[in-house]
């Protein structure tokens, strides 16, 4: 399992393996819209995915006529399935 430092502690922290099948889909949605559905209150967000990482998917959601479209940051263990 890879190692990852942090600064200041001096500890190791393990991280879980990055999944091929999951980098790949997730580099070729980059700056396109996509559906997020959440697992816990059931719900789909829509807007295009600005980044990723281990944990986190960056989104920005789209807007309502007259808003402006927010970004969020959505953690993967609350996501079901990105489509």
């Amino acid at each position: 399992m890879d190692k990852t430092r942090q600064a200041g502690d001096g500890t190791a922290q393990e991280r879980p393996p990055r999944l091929p099948v999951q980098e790949r889909f997730l580099s070729r949605c980059l700056g396109k819209p996509i559906a997020i559905e959440l697992s816990a209150p059931h719900m789909v967000l829509e807007g295009v995915l600005l980044g990723y990482d281990d944990y986190t998917l960056l989104v920005r959601l789209s807007a309502e006529e007259g808003e402006q479209p927010k970004e969020v940051l959505v953690f993967k263990h609350a996501v079901a399935f990105v489509h």
